[in-house]
C-alpha cells in the first residue's frame, strides 16, 4: 500500500488501513505483548497468542475459521478457564471440560466479522498434552 505517482492513497487502500486499524484498536491485547501459539498441533479454526500473567495466562483464540457447529475445541488443553470472554463486547463464553481439551460455546452471530477473538483466562501453570 501507498501512494500514486501524484501521491495520493488510493481509497480502496485507505479503507483496507482503516479496518484494520479498527480490528487492532478492538483487538490490539491479543497481539501487542503475546508469545506464540503454545499449542503442539495446528489449531484448524485459527491460531492462538498467550500472555503470562502473575498467576496463569491468557490465551487469545483468534478465530478466522469457527467450526459450523460453533464449538471451539482447544486441542489437549487440561486447565479449567477461569473465564472466557469475547474480547469485543466482552461477552461471557460458556466451557466444558472434555477428554480432547477444552471446549468453547461461540456465538452463532458473526456478522460482519474479519475473526472473533476469544480471552481465555487460566489460573497457574499451562498444561497441554
Amino acid at each position: 500500500m501507498g501512494p500514486t505517482g501524484e501521491g495520493i492513497i488510493p481509497e480502496p487502500s485507505v479503507e483496507r488501513l482503516r479496518e484494520v486499524g479498527q480490528w487492532m484498536q478492538a483487538n490490539g491485547d491479543a497481539i501487542y505483548g503475546t508469545s506464540a501459539n503454545p499449542f503442539k498441533q495446528a489449531l484448524p479454526w485459527g491460531y492462538c497468542t498467550r500472555k503470562t500473567t502473575g498467576d496463569g495466562a491468557v490465551l487469545y483464540l483468534h478465530v478466522f475459521n469457527p467450526p459450523k457447529d460453533g464449538t471451539l475445541v482447544l486441542p489437549g488443553l487440561k486447565n479449567k478457564a477461569e473465564s472466557t470472554r469475547l474480547l469485543t463486547g466482552g461477552n461471557a463464553l460458556t466451557t466444558k471440560m472434555q477428554p480432547e481439551g477444552l471446549i468453547i460455546e461461540l456465538p452463532t452471530d458473526r456478522s460482519g466479522h474479519i475473526s472473533t477473538t476469544v480471552a481465555l483466562t487460566i489460573k497457574g501453570a499451562l498444561k497441554i498434552e
